[in-house]
């Protein structure tokens, strides 16, 4: 893949990720508006309504209400009829309906009974808008975990898109760059990695950069190297003519060289104590029915059991 395809690919699913939060965020918000702005219109007006045939009761002091009071009332009422949200608050104006003309007119009993509709009608929409300030709640809380969750996964995301920008392009550029510091300082053997799975383009440059400094190795180098590859391969066909298992530990514990008896040996699956115990060798490991011998700065490590 192209370095240029790999960081709008990670950086778009970022950036769409941070959308999907903003319009989450902008639907709740919508959402919420509604829900509230009910609350007020529906109930607040009811409420309203009923504050308003109370007073014209309290005005007329227990006697009749006027003309004027009576149809402050009755439009009172009507907007009363009109909020009704829920079958409960119906036997409440139909009481009211066949009560208020004798309340307005002064009868006691009647006027009792509407101030007890109203009541009712006062309780019910004090219970309706508590219900609807919990449904509110409710969906303020939900969209503020959706909104969290939906942040969570952002960052997450984030994080993975940080570590593939760093896999796939810092640490291609980090070789190539300690490759060309390496050689500015001696060494003639440091390369970049060239693996197939990195973007195209820093693929191409670090094995670009490979080729400039195997063009700059010196002569002598590359004639020490082609010794170094000749004998190993005498090494290694010396070792494959002895039937026994052979190995070779230099002094800080790797395994340099090993015969084909000895690579059979140790592929098994019960071979791991094994070469742990050759790879301990020059700390004081003793392999159990192994040889040692040290040959300059090297173990050679027989099998005599």
């Amino acid at each position: 893949m192209r370095v240029r395809r790999q960081i709008s690919l990670t950086l778009g699913a970022v950036l769409g990720m941070q959308l999907l939060t903003s319009f989450a965020a902008i639907g709740l918000l919508s959402r919420m508006g509604p829900a509230i702005e009910q609350i007020l219109e529906i109930n607040g007006e009811s409420i309203a309504a009923v504050d308003e045939m109370l007073l014209v009761l309290a005005e007329a002091e227990g006697g009749p209400v006027g003309s004027f009071g009576r149809a402050r009332y009755e439009q009172a009422l009507d907007r009363v009829d009109a909020a009704i949200d829920t079958p409960n608050e119906r036997p409440a104006i139909e009481r009211l309906r066949v009560d208020s003309p004798d309340a307005l007119e002064g009868e006691r009993a009647a006027r009792v009974r509407v101030l007890a509709a109203l009541e009712r009608v006062g309780k019910g929409n004090v219970a309706a808008m508590q219900a609807q300030d919990a449904d509110a709640k409710a969906l303020g809380v939900a969209g503020a975990w959706a909104a969290a969750a939906l942040g969570l996964v952002g960052l997450a995301l984030g994080v993975a898109a940080r570590r593939r920008i760093a896999r796939d392009i810092e640490v291609p550029l980090a070789e190539i760059d300690a490759a060309l510091n390496a050689s500015r300082g001696g060494d003639p053997h440091r390369r970049a990695g060239t693996r197939a799975d990195r973007p195209l383009e820093l693929a191409r440059i670090a094995q670009g950069v490979n080729d400039l400094l195997d063009r700059r190795q010196p002569e002598a180098t590359r004639r020490a190297l082609r010794i170094a590859t000749g004998d190993r391969g005498v090494l290694l066909h010396l070792l494959d003519r002895d039937p026994h298992p052979i190995v070779v530990v230099d002094t800080s514990g790797a395994l340099l060289a090993a015969n084909q008896a000895a690579n059979e040996l140790l592929s098994e699956e019960d071979a791991q104590r094994t070469r742990a115990a050759l790879l301990n060798v020059p700390a004081g490991g003793r392999p159990d029915g192994w040889t040692l011998e040290k040959v300059g700065n090297v173990w050679l490590c027989s099998r005599t059991s």
